[in-house]
């Protein structure tokens, strides 16, 4: 089992060599930084633990940074890797008349696929699909001797995405976007459902 993964693994590697090395002149590699807003649901709500009702709230929305890189094999297809910090919300737990306060911080890596559709005027759209590698970390929110857990914990979801680019010459160009990247708990939140997030973000690219 070990050989069989191993030379498929040798295969994958050499065939994204391949597609590199036989990939038109216009092909580049890029990186880039990008400062946004992410939103967080699920965190807000009431949920019961061992008979006593507990309100959670916590900030929905934080600001965001993200650092991303990439290839470019034609003007219209590419492969995305980015880390997003997505940041710290203060959150409350409620019991009654007793009260806590904590801090829960997530963030993500992923890799997608992007298409780009080029317009005129050096604007264009773009998508992306992936995989996102989604992490957060809540620990247990006290209000007294009640507690609720909003998990601390990784993730796989889906990372989908859109967006408008502005390319200022062949270098240097500018990229608005909105990702969704799934779910960062399966439970753990307000109500025991799930917590999810998504970003807002403009990001500065560099192609070289």
């Amino acid at each position: 089992m070990k050989y069989n993964f191993s030379v498929k693994t040798a295969l994958a590697a050499a065939g994204l060599l391949t597609a590199m090395m036989s990939a038109p002149a216009s092909a580049q590699w890029y990186a880039g930084l990008g400062v946004g807003s992410a939103k967080s649901s699920g965190i807000n709500g009431t949920t019961t633990v061992n008979g006593v009702n507990v309100t959670t709230t916590g900030d929905a929305s934080r600001t965001s940074f993200k650092l991303l890189g990439g290839y470019q094999f034609t003007p219209n297809w590419g492969l995305e890797a980015q880390y997003a910090g997505l940041g710290n919300r203060t959150v409350t737990a409620t019991a009654g008349a007793a009260t806590g306060t904590g801090s829960a911080n997530a963030n993500q890596w992923s890799l997608a696929g992007t298409g780009t559709m080029p317009l005129s005027n050096g604007f264009s759209l773009m998508g992306k699909l992936g995989a996102s590698r989604n992490q957060i970390n809540g620990g247990n929110f006290c209000a007294g001797a009640t507690c609720i857990n909003l998990g601390s914990s990784s993730r796989t979801d889906l990372l989908a995405g859109v967006g408008v680019g502005y390319s200022f010459n062949k270098n240097i160009s500018l990229r608005a976007e909105y990702e969704n990247f799934g779910k960062f708990t399966s439970n753990g939140g307000a109500n025991g459902g799930a917590i999810k997030a998504d970003n807002w973000a403009i990001s500065l690219l560099y192609s070289f």
